[in-house]
């Protein structure tokens, strides 16, 4: 029954990222039925989805504390009913001013929650390596989202016209809430090990000074191990929860916990520098998802053409995000490696648009540009869960996405009045593609102050498990 519960989870998450993540992304398909119906210029239009998309990410750290404070399925329940009021009220909307406040506000803050809540309800039903692959998984749905609501959006704007589709949208969102009841918190063991590094030492320690009996349990799990660097991969894929407590008892507004998550994180070497380099790495996805189809019109492109490399670069998103899953459960690929090759496909498809001019090489990049935009979706749930375990998830993916946000409100409006000075998207894709490099500097930090964190967690493991090897 357990097992059947997990799956449901797992689908249900999927599903709200599909809805939730999937509308978001296709909202550019409305902008000139609201330039029409509201009779605005296309900048004015354009403020909607761009005060969506920047709010969203930058509230993603009040959404980490909120799950923090009172558990996954009370804050993503809250969330699903505030995205369907946003999108339902606009059927009455009188001018841009109240779209830009309904839907790109009310409607646009909690879809970052919404990304949150479904990676830490899937981390708390699903651990080790199983649960970094469905925390990627999940994310595909925002892909296919991403795809499939174009088309409904135009059906649905032809038949109903713009207020009828976000009243409508709005009631497809009410469908979010019985997916995220599903989201409450497993029945668990009353302790695990911790995936935080800094905690791994004090609790071999324990293990060590333990009676004689959990020495014996202790024989069987360190004897089943082959090598040392295996044991203390398997120690820091656990996560230590308190008994049957839960987010139950979260719920009551325990403050002293944020503060103290927020503190250890900011004293985690590692995850700050990884989160810099993904705020970084993905500030420059935007510029190039968000003028792409103005750079191949500029290339020669026809706007048929123009629009095919969009597409084409949605459908390589969809593989995008399943891959930091899939690529995590080989050996020798660790999580902080996802970005870095993910930031090298980006510089590769800016380098591929700017310098070289054909058909086959904008394509290609496009193809590059999607497939890495989707690893970079699926890395802020999956690096988070490996990096500082499940406890903590929810607040660590908060603040990349925060950091994300600022970083996007930033480069965002500097590519595009580079583009207006120049002419030309040439240096915007070339100071982005340099952006990406600082982003991997940043990544490579992460990754050795991860190595010397486990080389110091492995040396303070008691003699008692060294001479077993």
């Amino acid at each position: 029954m357990q097992l059947i519960y997990r799956w449901l989870v797992c689908l249900s998450a999927f599903l709200a990222n599909l809805l939730a993540l999937g509308v978001f992304f296709s909202m550019g398909t409305l902008l000139s039925d609201i330039m029409d119906t509201f009779n605005v210029t296309r900048a004015e239009a354009a403020l909607v989805q761009s005060v969506g998309i920047t709010v969203s990410l930058c509230f993603g750290f009040f959404h980490g504390c909120l799950v923090q404070t009172f558990g996954v399925r009370n804050v993503a329940i809250c969330l699903s009913c505030c995205m369907s009021v946003g999108f339902g009220i606009c059927f009455f909307a009188t001018s841009i001013t109240f779209l830009v406040i309904s839907m790109g506000l009310v409607g646009g803050i909690p879809v970052s929650g919404i990304i949150i809540t479904s990676a830490a309800a899937i981390g708390r039903h699903f651990h080790g390596k199983q649960g970094i692959f469905f925390v990627s998984f999940i994310n595909v749905g925002s892909g296919l989202g991403g795809v499939s609501f174009p088309y409904l959006f135009n059906y649905l704007t032809d038949t109903f016209g713009l207020r009828g589709t976000c009243l409508i949208t709005g009631g497809i969102f009410l469908h979010m809430i019985p997916l995220t009841l599903l989201w409450k918190p497993p029945i668990t063991r009353k302790s695990r090990q911790s995936t935080n590094l800094q905690d791994v030492a004090g609790e071999v320690n324990k293990a060590y000074h333990a009676g004689r009996s959990e020495l014996n349990d202790a024989d069987q799990v360190w004897n089943s191990r082959t090598n040392k660097s295996d044991v203390i991969d398997a120690t820091l894929t656990n996560q230590t929860l308190t008994s049957v407590k839960g987010e139950n008892n979260t719920s009551n507004g325990d403050g002293g916990a944020v503060c103290t998550t927020l503190k250890k994180l900011l004293a985690d070497t590692a995850y700050m520098y990884f989160a810099f380099g993904i705020a970084t790495a993905y500030s420059c996805n935007t510029v190039f998802y968000v003028y792409v189809v103005d750079a191949l019109q500029d290339s020669g492109f026809s706007e048929i053409n123009a629009t095919l490399g969009l597409l084409l670069m949605n459908l390589a998103g969809i593989l995008g995000r399943f891959l930091p899953g899939s690529l995590t459960q080989t050996k020798h690929i660790t999580v902080l490696k996802i970005p870095m090759i993910a930031c090298i496909m980006i510089i590769l498809s800016q380098l591929g648009l700017t310098l070289i001019s054909s058909v086959f090489t904008n394509f290609l990049s496009c193809i590059l540009a999607g497939t890495a935009i989707g690893m970079f979706s699926s890395t802020f749930g999956v690096a988070t869960l490996k990096l500082v375990g499940t406890e903590r998830q929810a607040t660590a993916m908060g603040i990349c996405l925060s950091l994300s946000g600022i970083t996007n409100a930033v480069l965002g409006p500097i590519g595009g009045l580079i583009r207006d000075k120049t002419g030309s998207y040439t240096i915007p894709f070339l100071l982005s593609a340099s952006v990406e490099v600082l982003a991997i500097v940043l990544l490579i930090m992460a990754q050795f102050y991860r190595f010397k964190d486990r080389r110091s967690a492995e040396k303070q493991m008691p003699v008692y498990y060294n001479t077993r090897f």
